[in-house]
């Protein structure tokens, strides 16, 4: 009896959406390892933006390995399929590709107004000194988006 090779890590890798299926902003984030601390800034800075996490599309990238999931051609095109479905105008939205593995992926630009890479929330958390870039790439998307920027709170003040 030959013993059955397992499928290559890549053929493995899956994502889950959370989210709105209509939001303009999509977030796509394929970086290991995830914590909670990771999570939580991921919505702060969501928040940040005037946004929740309900507000935006997330698609979560993974694999059950503990490696990155470096996807095929075939798992990308399905993904940039169901990202085509949701909607018909790629024009009304923005990509924000979070970490080299999001990057990597070789999304299409067509299906987006504008892709944009920065850092992934996990990157974040072990060099801070890249948090300024990441909040001037959501910035740009934000302003992309044509949206209002909520003004930062002045602490002391009621």
């Amino acid at each position: 009896m030959s013993r059955q090779q397992l499928p290559p890590v890549s053929s493995l890798a899956h994502w889950t959406a959370k989210g709105s299926p209509t939001a303009a902003l999509v977030l796509i984030d394929a970086s290991l390892p995830r914590s909670l601390a990771a999570q939580e800034l991921l919505e702060k800075m969501i928040f940040a933006l005037g946004q929740s996490l309900q507000d935006v599309l997330h698609y979560e990238l993974f694999s059950p390995s503990s490696h990155a999931p470096h996807l095929d051609d075939e798992i990308r095109k399905h993904l940039e399929s169901e990202i085509h479905s949701l909607s018909s105008s790629p024009e009304s939205r923005v990509a924000i590709l979070l970490g080299e593995e999001a990057t990597q992926l070789g999304i299409a630009p067509k299906l987006f107004r504008k892709v944009i890479s920065t850092y992934s929330p996990a990157h974040l958390l072990q060099h801070p000194e890249h948090k300024r870039a990441t909040w001037e790439h959501l910035q740009k998307a934000a302003q992309e988006l044509g949206w209002t920027l909520p003004q930062p709170s002045k602490k002391g003040t009621r």
